[in-house]
């Protein structure tokens, strides 16, 4: 096993709970009460980016000290769809959020579901692209995804005189409009 971090559950739902708070807190800078379901998004959405920097940086400095091995994946396409609830699981998280959702009163699914699949690509490809980080993290390898920086996420592809054109496709003209 590459790496792995021996932390008790329930301490980890107690740095999650706090992770939470604080950044309901001080980034929307809203009370619970109060806080909208954007608001619950972003403060889970930055508590659970603390413990994937702190997982990261943790297999970073083992990678650089051992001097192992990285995987590096280059792909055209990645459909990543909803990472929320992924990492959450992935980190063993879940529950603790599970948890603070409820004793706050709010359904853990109105936090969650409303993240919009995060995707570039047109297709199979880029789901396929996005199944082996996720299957390299659950062997505890190393790795890094690269893709192209595209403005409009999912696309459409044509090939006119024998050269790739990317339109944008409806959804993500219609994501566009909405964040506006």
């Amino acid at each position: 096993m590459l790496w792995h971090v021996d932390v008790c559950v329930a301490s980890r739902a107690g740095d999650f709970r706090n992770a939470f708070q604080h950044h309901l807190c001080y980034s929307p800078g809203v009370d619970i009460s109060r806080a909208t379901t954007q608001d619950l998004f972003c403060a889970v959405s930055l508590a659970v980016r603390k413990f994937c920097i702190d997982g990261m940086q943790k297999v970073t400095e083992w990678t650089r000290e051992q001097g192992a091995k990285q995987v590096f994946y280059l792909s055209i396409e990645f459909l990543m769809g909803q990472s929320l609830e992924n990492n959450l699981r992935s980190l063993g998280l879940f529950e603790a959020c599970c948890t603070v959702m409820s004793e706050a009163g709010i359904d853990v699914n109105n936090v969650l579901h409303p993240e919009l699949d995060a995707g570039l690509g047109n297709g199979g490809l880029g789901r396929l692209a996005a199944c082996f980080p996720d299957s390299l993290a659950s062997l505890h390898m190393p790795d890094h995804g690269y893709g192209i920086n595209y403005e409009f996420g999912l696309f459409r592809q044509l090939i006119l005189g024998g050269y790739q054109r990317e339109l944008p496709d409806q959804l993500a003209t219609d994501r566009l409009s909405l964040a506006d």
